[in-house]
């Protein structure tokens, strides 16, 4: 596996799979779905869940806020820059 970073989103990196490992990620991926339902979202109500993707989006706003307006030295260590 290579990773690069993505131009696109300074958050996240891109991973470039070999074939093999491609084929055991789809081969896996949906137990592992299964498995964050059943031990997350199905303890959840419905109102909790809505709760949580409303969350999810206010960070998600911030820290787009924080990439437009701030220098990220000291403000947020832990990002790559």
């Amino acid at each position: 596996m290579d990773r690069r970073d993505d131009p696109a989103n300074r958050r996240t990196q891109l991973a470039l799979l070999a074939e093999g490992a491609r084929r055991h990620l789809e081969r896996v991926a949906p137990d592992h779905v299964e498995a964050v339902r059943h031990a997350i979202f199905d303890a959840l109500t419905p109102d909790q869940v809505r709760q949580f993707a409303e969350i999810g989006d206010v960070i998600n706003s911030a820290l787009q806020h924080v990439d437009a307006t701030q220098d990220h030295e000291g403000v947020l260590p832990w990002r790559r820059r």
